[in-house]
């Protein structure tokens, strides 16, 4: 995948810019660097997973047919 065609963003000028992403995380001081390892299909599929894992988490409590011990 080509990080810099998928790092173009639009600005709120509406211009587009070319910035490659690791020179937007450098300029933000993230130390989010893993991101760039990953495909933009793989992180959406980490993010749905960790969602389903946070629904799987509260709603048994929520809902009240957690275990006993859960409680």
């Amino acid at each position: 995948m080509d990080h810099c065609r998928s790092a173009r963003r639009c600005l709120p000028g509406g211009q587009l810019q070319g910035v490659r992403a690791e020179e937007k995380l450098a300029a933000t001081g993230s130390s989010a660097q893993w991101v760039l390892e990953f495909s933009p299909g793989a992180l959406k599929a980490i993010g749905a997973v960790e969602l389903l894992a946070a629904v799987g988490l509260t709603l048994p409590a929520a809902l009240d047919v957690a275990p006993p011990w859960c409680r």
